[in-house]
């Protein structure tokens, strides 16, 4: 059942008149259909009307105006996340920022660690996506990950949605773009509550290209994002393969460098043409706890096989838990494509920042520095609240109390102003 809502739409009609007189792109609402002007009632009486710069109103019109439809949700999806940005206003203890819209700068502190790896589980999200990675997902909240935050003395993170993303509905091509889009405002006006402590990577509904073109556009031109999150596989094709490379095309052409956090999600096997997906997590252990690992080398394998990663010059990538398993096979892929080696290498010691979620540090990261990849590369992540609080922090003493000789003069740098240089905070 839909919520009832109490707005009528001529008083919609109105107060939308008013918040769209200065802005002339935006459609005529006079010309939606009926369907379409409820769907705006509905949503723009619970939410929020602005945050900071962002005219949720104006951007609830847009959206399903450009004939994006929520209801391929199901349920009261949409307007409970509605609902849920209403409720932070309540709770939100700054100003909401005046600076978001097309400029990414943030107010970040100077001092304290950046987090560049770390997770929003919306409650309704979480309605969606009951197991994550094989296990029950985490609950979250914006207070219990500011308390963690302050536990481990980090001052700013950067928050995604954790996997699947907005591929929740494999196959259906309405119900992703619906889902980033929801995401996504959702971040923003998290991010735009609280400046100084969170930015955010926008989710995009590949493997549509052409959606998920106008989504990045959007999200990084209107919305605000620090940077885009790719997943290792979208309904079963890795991030080298042919069909999304008219998105990184787009990515190469934008008018400012990206920064693209490469994360795993579940291995899927495409099947009947893309009309059926089948999981393929070999074992019975949760996909968590290797085979996501597996995931990060098969996608990092195949754009370096295609040299996307060569070629894309304008992309600046982060690779989550120190790149998973793929240091363990890159020199048998180099040996193989033996004529790259010499375009790759450079890239992975230029153009990776290499995360440390996961109990990375001491051990893991000696892999990656075997390939003289240098410490200037390394940035921090927590992967919270999928990693707990006890194990963030043992995770993170990791990195404190490595002796490695290489390692100990850069620890500020890896916990702090590496990041800092990659987001220009």
């Amino acid at each position: 059942m839909m919520k009832t809502f109490t707005l009528s739409l001529g008083l919609l009609s109105g107060l939308v008149a008013l918040s769209l007189a200065q802005d002339t792109t935006t459609p005529n609402l006079a010309s939606a259909s009926a369907d379409d002007k409820a769907t705006i009632a509905q949503l723009t009486d619970v939410a929020p009307a602005t945050v900071g710069d962002l005219n949720i109103t104006n951007i609830v019109v847009t959206t399903v105006l450009s004939g994006i439809d929520f209801s391929s949700l199901g349920g009261d999806t949409a307007t409970t996340a509605f609902e849920g940005m209403a409720q932070m206003a309540d709770t939100s203890t700054t100003n909401a920022t005046t600076d978001t819209g097309t400029s990414r700068k943030r107010a970040v502190a100077n001092s304290g660690s950046i987090d560049v790896h770390a997770h929003a589980v919306f409650p309704w999200y979480g309605l969606l996506v009951p197991k994550t990675g094989g296990e029950t997902t985490p609950q979250w909240s914006v207070e219990s990950h500011l308390q963690f935050m302050a536990s481990e003395n980090i001052s700013h993170t950067i928050l995604s949605p954790s996997a699947p993303g907005a591929n929740v509905f494999l196959g259906s091509q309405a119900a992703t773009i619906a889902l980033a889009r929801l995401l996504n405002i959702n971040l923003a006006v998290l991010s735009a509550f609280y400046p100084d402590k969170f930015s955010w990577y926008a989710v995009v509904p590949l493997p549509y290209t052409t959606a998920a073109i106008a989504e990045a556009t959007f999200a990084l031109d209107t919305l605000g994002a620090t940077g885009l999150i790719l997943y290792s596989n979208y309904e079963g094709l890795y991030l080298g393969d042919p069909v999304l490379a008219p998105f990184f095309t787009y990515l190469q052409s934008h008018s400012k460098k990206t920064v693209v956090f490469v994360h795993p999600t579940e291995p899927v096997l495409r099947q009947n043409n893309g009309t059926t997906f089948v999981d393929c997590n070999p074992t019975s252990y949760p996909s968590g706890i290797a085979e996501s690992y597996f995931e990060m080398a098969r996608t990092l394998q195949d754009m370096s096989w295609t040299l996307g990663v060569v070629n894309y010059t304008q992309i600046t990538y982060v690779i989550s838990n120190l790149g998973g398993g793929f240091t363990g096979i890159m020199d048998r892929m180099l040996k193989t494509i033996i004529t790259s080696d010499p375009l790759l290498e450079p890239v992975y010691r230029t153009r990776f920042y290499w995360d440390s979620a996961g109990p990375t540090y001491p051990n893991q990261i000696q892999g990656v520095l075997g390939y003289g990849i240098p410490t200037s590369q390394f940035v921090f992540g927590t992967d919270y609240p999928f990693s707990t609080p006890a194990e963030a922090s043992s995770n993170l003493q990791g990195i404190t109390t490595d002796t490695n000789s290489q390692i100990v003069p850069a620890i500020p740098a890896i916990l702090r102003s590496n990041a800092a240089g990659v987001f220009s905070f």
